[in-house]
């Protein structure tokens, strides 16, 4: 099948290496308090980001956006909304998240665990280990909208000395010091209550990494001894042709989560489908090629990041030793299907694999 042209060039505007993005120490008015104090990073689009002048590693934003939270033990982030779904993923340490009026419930959160908070809550967030804690989180839509904070955090951060001036930045009272901004339309704050919500509804948009079922194969391309690798569906099915494979959160908002693990060299064949799917390594390195023969190449460390747009036939593979994660992010609730070369699709029939007309995975006719 035809892949459209993306140059090496070109796709370096969508790669964000770890080693490389800017962290912003302002990013959120709560961070004026001891307690919220941490570190952002915008790695894909500006989420709910009120420092304007940060700058994401990764313009493109098709359906969400991703950035890095550094905090140490005991600091996160105060209680807040906003209209999007919020999806938490430590990838160092652990992590509580909380919410609720008052902040009054929280789960733990182990390195690799997920959490999507629905909207409509009080959520907030604070590392719970020593060490060095970093955390992903991916909010929903292209435009994910404005925090809304509780009236006591911006009491707190008047009397702490700073408040709204007539633009909606930030300024420090008595000198009119600007050093952090939020959107205009800011002047007072917006402050949010939290809807009802039960513990148990919280709790079922949990995943723990230990408890995560796999398929061998989830993809037709499994039939072939080089594309062998293990799939979790962590959020949604993904593009998965294996209709037993069940999610471990049903809830499918703006985005869908899928894990893989695979031994070195092994990982999947070129194939292509109509949704943005964004790849991050959580251990090892990684390859990812594309190109109508695979012919371009580049190659991810953990907690890089890149974006593969619609419309290119791509691939991936473990180029480090032993079994290692890869995380892949792939836009829209409805994820569509894969499409495969004509010879992924033969080799896969002649050793016992084909798909039925709904696209999922069958024994091949004798």
């Amino acid at each position: 099948m035809a892949s459209k042209v993306v140059s090496a060039e070109d796709m370096q505007s969508r790669l964000s290496r770890l080693s490389q993005v800017n962290f912003s120490e302002a990013a959120f008015l709560d961070s004026v308090l001891p307690e919220y104090q941490r570190k952002i990073s915008n790695i894909i689009g500006a989420g709910v980001t009120e420092d304007p002048s940060m700058r994401p590693a990764i313009t493109a934003v098709e359906g969400f956006n991703i950035g890095f939270i550094q905090a140490e033990k005991g600091k996160g982030a105060s209680l807040h909304s906003h209209s999007t779904v919020e999806v938490f993923m430590p990838l160092k340490g652990r992590w509580e998240i909380f919410w609720g009026e008052e902040g009054e419930e929280v789960v733990e959160l182990d390195t690799f665990d997920v959490i999507s908070v629905p909207t409509g809550i009080m959520r907030g967030f604070r590392a719970a280990s020593d060490g060095d804690n970093l955390m992903m989180a991916i909010v929903g839509g292209n435009d994910a909208g404005k925090v809304a904070w509780p009236q006591s955090l911006l009491d707190r951060a008047r009397d702490a000395g700073w408040t709204f001036d007539e633009d909606g930045n930030i300024v420090e009272i008595g000198t009119g010091k600007t050093t952090r901004s939020v959107l205009a339309g800011r002047e007072s704050g917006e402050t949010a209550k939290s809807r009802p919500i039960t513990r148990e509804e919280v709790l079922s948009r949990v995943a723990r990494f230990g408890e995560l079922n796999f398929s061998e194969a989830a993809f037709i391309d499994a039939a072939l001894p080089e594309y062998e690798r293990k799939i979790f569906n962590i959020i949604g099915a993904g593009v998965t042709e294996d209709s037993s494979l069940k999610p471990a959160i049903t809830a499918v908002e703006y985005f869908n989560l899928t894990l893989i693990k695979a031994a070195e060299g092994k990982g999947a064949s070129l194939h292509s489908h109509s949704t943005v799917e964004v790849f991050m390594p959580l251990s090892g390195r990684w390859a990812i090629y594309w190109g109508e023969d695979g012919e371009n190449e580049i190659e991810l460390d953990p907690f890089d990041v890149i974006s593969v747009p619609t419309g290119i036939m791509r691939g991936f593979r473990n180029i480090s030793g032993g079994e290692q994660l890869l995380l892949a992010i792939i836009g829209g609730e409805d994820a569509g299907k894969v499409e495969w070369p004509d010879d992924v699709i033969e080799r896969a029939e002649n050793a016992g694999l084909s798909r039925d007309a709904e696209g999922n995975i069958v024994n091949a006719a004798p």
